[in-house]
């Protein structure tokens, strides 16, 4: 027996944490803040959560809907963006913003190039602040084999085996870095923002969901404990100090190499935590209603905070100013998006989730 998905504790207070890294880090803290690490917290997640529905849609049909799960990404992400993007090139047509419009980069960010275009400056940045779609083309192009793969793998190999070859996936990529940085030399954009070096931090969530760890597949959570065991203490332990590790040791290989590796990691024991005990004490302050909210809105924030604070900062001088309604704008933008159109999209979504 599967547990049917529905809410999840805990997570939204993660969205809204992480998608606060971003913000912070873009609005003029980015040499103290790691935003860097709230994008790998989102890949991680997504990587978890989008494998529990299909493992979930496997376990109960005995096959996964390929076109179904398309059509559900779709949903999701595609409106949001679309909207984004005339806004954006319409308000530079019209000077209220900087940054270059043409026709190739707005299909370039639409259809979920952006980051190819940044690491082979091809000259297509459009509008200023919307250069953060890199890391949905780094999901999308993630998720346009991995569905499939899944399925195979669940239809013709045991899940041990598929966990055996996403390790061996994992180790490649962090070597695939290090050849790629110490011995061809590649940018650091190069590293940052491609595919083929960035998926390790949405695999290593997909690790956790085809894990028994996974409390929603394998029915397995222990919601009474409101305390840790010392084995879960240490492996938090742990993790801090991995983490530590990461955004403290500056050494330019580290950094490119194997910084994601050592994160994605340390965050393995965190969500693990964070599952199997959602009431343990310490966690609670995670489903502050103001998170939770915040939290539910992550997607949009993350789309638009950037775009907004930049064409503020063209129209605006004060700084503090700049910073205020960057956050008041970004959140209308935001529960407008929630309100009319992601709510009338989830219905499309649920549609082709039965």
């Amino acid at each position: 027996m599967t547990k049917k998905i529905g809410y999840i504790r805990n997570l939204d207070g993660i969205r809204a944490l992480s998608v606060m890294l971003v913000l912070i880090s873009h609005f003029g803290l980015g040499h103290i803040v790691p935003g860097g690490f709230g994008v790998t917290v989102f890949f991680f997640l997504s990587g978890f959560l989008i494998t529990t529905l299909l493992i979930t849609e496997y376990d109960t049909k005995q096959s996964i809907s390929i076109s179904n799960f398309f059509l559900r990404r779709f949903f999701r992400l595609f409106p949001p963006v679309f909207i984004l993007l005339l806004v954006s090139y319409l308000l530079v047509s019209f000077n209220f913003s900087e940054g270059e419009t043409s026709i190739n980069s707005f299909f370039y960010q639409l259809f979920y190039l952006a980051n190819y275009n940044q690491i082979f400056d091809l000259s297509l940045k459009g509008p200023d602040g919307t250069g953060i779609l890199w890391s949905l083309a780094v999901e999308e192009h993630f998720y346009l084999g991995f569905p499939i793969l899944l399925l195979i793998s669940f239809n013709y190999q045991s899940r041990r085996s598929l966990i055996v070859t996403i390790l061996v996936i994992l180790i490649s990529v962090c070597i695939w870095r290090f050849v790629l940085f110490d011995i061809l030399h590649a940018t650091h954009n190069r590293i940052y923002f491609a595919t083929d070096t960035r998926i390790d931090s949405i695999l290593f969530g997909v690790l956790l969901a085809l894990t028994r760890f996974n409390p929603i597949i394998n029915n397995d959570s222990d919601e009474s404990h409101t305390s840790l065991p010392k084995l879960a203490i240490v492996m938090l332990i742990g993790s801090a100090a991995i983490l530590l590790i990461s955004f403290l040791y500056r050494d330019n290989t580290f950094r490119e190499a194997f910084r994601y590796s050592f994160q994605g990691i340390a965050l393995l024991p965190i969500f693990y935590c964070l599952l199997k005990y959602p009431n343990f004490i310490l966690w609670s302050w995670l489903e502050n209603s103001f998170l939770k909210r915040i939290g539910v809105l992550s997607y949009s924030i993350y789309l638009s905070h950037y775009f907004i604070y930049k064409t503020l900062e063209f129209q605006l001088d004060n700084k503090t100013v700049i910073i205020v309604f960057s956050v008041i704008v970004t959140y209308l933008f935001a529960y407008l998006i929630d309100k009319f159109v992601d709510s009338y999209f989830l219905q499309l979504r649920k549609k082709y989730r039965s």
